[in-house]
Formats: C-alpha cells, sequence, structure tokens
C-alpha cells in the first residue's frame, strides 16, 4: 500500500470526486484522515502500490492536486529524548519502544493526525 495525500479545491469539493475515481479505476482506496471544509479539503489515502499511477491520473482529471506521502512523520533524530510521550497518544500505535529504549516509528501505520507532534515535549516530530 502507498499513501497519497489529494488536495481538493473549492471548485470541485461538492462532488462525490472519490467516489468517481474508485469505479473508473476499480483500486480499493482507504481513506486514513480528512479534512475537509467549505473552502478546501485534505484526504490522506492509503492505495493499493499497483493502482497508484491510475487512481493519481483518475484524481488529475478531476483538477485535484495529488502527491505521494514517503515519510508521513519525520522524527529528528538529534532532538528526540526518546521519552515515549508520542507512544501514548498516537491512535494508531506507529510509535513504539525498541529494547535499547530508543523510540521508532513504524511509518506504515501514520494517519498523519499530528497528535504526536502536539505531544513531543522537545519538537523532535513533524507531518512531512
Amino acid at each position: 500500500m502507498k499513501k497519497l495525500m489529494i488536495e481538493i479545491g473549492r471548485d470541485v469539493l461538492s462532488k462525490p470526486i472519490i467516489a468517481e475515481v474508485i469505479l473508473e479505476t476499480g483500486a480499493k482506496l482507504n481513506i486514513e484522515r480528512a479534512k475537509i471544509d467549505s473552502e478546501s479539503g485534505e484526504v490522506v489515502l492509503n492505495v493499493p502500490a499497483a493502482d497508484v499511477e491510475r487512481v493519481k491520473e483518475a484524481f488529475g482529471k478531476w483538477g485535484v492536486h495529488v502527491r505521494p506521502i514517503i515519510h508521513p512523520v519525520v522524527k529528528d533524530e538529534n532532538a528526540c529524548i526518546h521519552c515515549g510521550a508520542c507512544i501514548s497518544v498516537c491512535p494508531v500505535r506507529v510509535f513504539s519502544f525498541e529494547e535499547d529504549g530508543s523510540v521508532v516509528a513504524n511509518e506504515e501505520e501514520c494517519i498523519m493526525c499530528g497528535v504526536c507532534i502536539t505531544m513531543c515535549p522537545v519538537r523532535a516530530l513533524r507531518i512531512s
């Protein structure tokens, strides 16, 4: 699975774009996070790797900006103090302790909610 961020403009916000792309491509898209208001929308999708290019092209026909998410959450290794604050607040268990006490991230699970960023006492995390 690959993560894509789609940015939907006001001109097509009220249209069933995601449903249309699913019907056109046959791809099974999983919505991980959505932030939509009256002006715009941002949606993080999990897309089967084999379907990514077709899905990007289909969204492009609607004028939707699509960008791949390679590293959803980035940890500054020099700033991280391995306190575990991110572990305790992450709703999808992206973070865990290694045997040596260091904090590691399983980026594939990240839904880019930003809770870990807010809770990090040393601001060692950011959304890409």
